[in-house]
C-alpha cells in the first residue's frame, strides 16, 4: 500500500485536483521587488509549485520514488495534499 499511495502522490502532483488557492499572508513579505502586506490574500498556483527543480528534481517526470523520504516533501505540500485535497490527516508511514 505505501508505494501505492506514493504513485498517488505523483499523480496528484503532476496533475493537481485543484488549479490554485488562497492564502494569507502572516507577516509583511517582499517577492520580487513588491512589497505583500501581511493579511493581504495571495493566490498560489499548484502546477507552478509542482513543477519547480527547486522542489522537485526532473519535475516532469513520473517518479514515485521521490515520496520515499517524507522528510524531503515541503512541508506545504504535504499539507495541502493529505490535509487539503483529501481530507485525511497527514499520512504516516
Amino acid at each position: 500500500m505505501k508505494y501505492t499511495w506514493r504513485v498517488a502522490l505523483e499523480i496528484l502532483r503532476l496533475v493537481p485536483p485543484a488549479f490554485a488557492g488562497f492564502r494569507r499572508t502572516q507577516k509583511d513579505i517582499e517577492f520580487g521587488g513588491y512589497l505583500i502586506p501581511k493579511g493581504w490574500q495571495v493566490l498560489w498556483v499548484a502546477h507552478m509549485t509542482h513543477m519547480n527543480d527547486s522542489m522537485f528534481p526532473e519535475p516532469s517526470k513520473f517518479d514515485p520514488s521521490r515520496f520515499e523520504n517524507q522528510t524531503s516533501i515541503p512541508p506545504l505540500l504535504l499539507w495541502c495534499r493529505t490535509t487539503y485535497l483529501f481530507r485525511i490527516g497527514v499520512y504516516k508511514d
